[in-house]
C-alpha cells in the first residue's frame, strides 16, 4: 500500500522537476487519514505555501481501488486506504506471502511463558505463552532456526513455602482429584500463616530478607533441597510432578509447544559456581552475614543501578543466580544471535541487572540479550496475586 502510493507521489513530482524519497508518516488522529505526506519541504523548490502545494497535489492524484479517498489537510496530503478491498486481499494472499529467508544461519532463543510450579496458571501467563509462540512462528517464517524455552519457577522461597504446607496440611486425596487446586490451597495457607508474622510497613516483594518463623522454615527447606536431603526430593519432585501435569493440560488447549522445558533449579550449581569466580576476583562481594551481593558503579564511583544480592546468607541460590547459570549455558549451547526474554515489565530491572552482571564478569553477549516487558493486565480493583488465591 505504502508503495503504491509514493509510486503515484514520484510521477508527479518528478513531472515537476522534484526529486528525492518520498516520506510519509501517520496522521495524529485516525480520522484525518491512514497516511499523510507532508508538503513542507517542497515549499522551498515550489516558492509556495505548503498548504497550497498539498492542495494541488490532491488535484492530480486521482484515487485507486486501493485508495478510497485523498484529501489535503492543511500541510498535509492525507490518504484514506480502501479497508475493504485490503482485508479481501490479504485473504486471498497464499500461506507462504511473506516468507523469506532473511534469517538462514542466525539463530534466535526465546525465553517465555515460564509459570511457577505449585501455582496455577492464569490469563497473564497464557498472554506471554500465545505471544512467544507468535514470535517464534514469525521468526520461523522469515527462515531462523529458533529455540522455544519454558523455564518453569521450579525452585525458590515459594517452593519452600510449599514444601513445609505439603507436610502440615497436605489432603492426598484432594491432591490426586486435581493435584493444582490442592497445592494451590496449601500456598495460600501457608501465605496467611506467614504474613501473620510480618509487621506493618515490611514490602512482601522483598520477603527474601523477611525474618520470622514461617519464613525461615521455608529458607530452610530450600536449604535441605540444595544439599540433597533425600525427603525434601521426594516432596519436591511429587510438587513438581503434580504441577507439570495442570501445565500440560494447558499447552495442549493453545496448542503451544517448546523445544526445551527447564527449571531454574537445573542451574542453581552453575550459578553459584559463577558467583564463587567472581568473588575470588573482587568483582562480586560478601556481607557480614554471609550474603554474597554485586554493586553497579561507574568509573566515578556513582551507582548507576541498585546492588543486587547473588547468593542468600545461608549460601543457597537467589532467583537472579539460577538465571545467570541459565544464560551463560544457553550461550554456549545454542550460540544465539539473540535471545528474548518475555516477561512482565516489572522484571524490567532485575533483567537490565542480570546482563550487567554477565557483562561486568566478562561475558561478551550481553548485547545479544533482549527483556520484552509486557504491560500489567488491568482488573479495576482486582489484582492476580497467588498468595490470596
Amino acid at each position: 500500500m505504502l508503495a503504491l502510493i509514493k509510486k503515484d507521489l514520484e510521477k508527479i513530482l518528478l513531472a515537476a522537476g522534484v526529486t528525492g524519497a518520498i516520506e510519509l508518516t501517520s496522521p495524529p488522529n485516525p480520522a484525518l487519514g491512514d497516511f499523510a505526506f507532508p508538503c513542507f519541504r517542497l515549499a522551498g523548490i515550489f516558492k509556495k505555501n505548503p498548504v497550497d502545494i498539498a492542495k494541488q497535489i490532491a488535484k492530480e492524484i486521482k484515487p485507486s481501488s486501493n485508495i478510497e479517498k485523498i484529501e489535503a489537510k492543511g500541510p498535509y496530503l492525507n490518504f484514506f486506504v480502501n479497508k475493504k478491498q485490503t482485508f479481501e486481499h490479504i485473504l486471498n494472499l497464499d500461506e507462504n506471502y511473506g516468507k523469506s529467508s532473511e534469517g538462514k544461519n542466525k539463530k534466535i532463543v526465546v525465553d517465555f511463558s515460564g509459570p511457577n510450579i505449585v501455582k496455577p496458571m492464569h490469563v497473564g501467563h497464557i498472554r506471554s505463552t500465545i505471544l512467544g509462540d507468535s514470535i517464534i512462528r514469525t521468526y520461523n517464517f522469515l527462515g531462523y532456526k529458533t529455540t522455544g524455552i519454558n523455564y518453569l519457577g521450579d525452585i525458590g522461597l515459594h517452593i519452600g513455602k510449599l514444601i513445609v504446607a505439603y507436610e502440615l496440611w497436605l489432603d492426598k486425596k484432594a491432591l490426586k482429584q486435581d493435584p493444582v487446586k490442592e497445592l494451590l490451597r496449601l500456598y495460600v495457607r501457608f501465605c496467611k500463616k506467614e504474613k501473620s508474622q510480618v509487621s506493618e510497613g515490611q514490602d512482601e516483594a522483598g520477603e527474601e530478607f523477611l525474618d520470622n518463623e514461617w519464613t525461615n522454615k521455608a529458607k530452610e527447606k530450600i536449604r535441605l533441597i540444595e544439599i540433597g536431603d533425600k525427603e525434601a526430593h521426594r516432596i519436591w519432585k511429587e510438587i513438581r510432578d503434580a504441577s507439570g501435569k495442570g501445565f500440560d493440560k494447558v499447552y495442549k488447549i493453545l496448542n503451544v509447544n517448546f523445544s526445551e522445558t527447564t527449571g531454574q533449579s537445573f542451574f542453581s550449581d552453575k550459578g553459584k559456581s559463577i558467583i564463587t569466580e567472581a568473588l575470588k576476583k573482587g568483582l562480586a562481594k560478601p556481607e557480614s552475614d554471609g550474603a554474597v551481593y554485586v554493586e553497579f558503579k561507574d568509573k566515578k564511583g556513582e551507582e548507576t543501578l541498585p546492588k543486587r544480592y547473588v547468593l542468600r546468607s545461608n549460601g543457597t541460590a537467589s532467583y537472579i543466580t539460577q538465571d545467570i547459570g541459565a544464560l551463560v549455558e544457553r550461550n554456549k549451547k545454542y550460540q544465539f544471535d539473540k535471545i528474548i526474554y518475555i516477561t512482565d515489565y516489572r522484571q524490567r530491572l532485575h533483567f537490565q541487572q542480570l546482563f550487567e552482571i554477565l557483562k561486568r564478569f566478562g561475558n561478551n553477549f550481553t548485547d545479544k540479550c533482549e527483556h520484552l516487558g509486557l504491560v500489567t493486565l488491568n482488573f479495576g480493583k482486582e489484582i492476580l496475586a497467588s498468595r490470596t488465591g
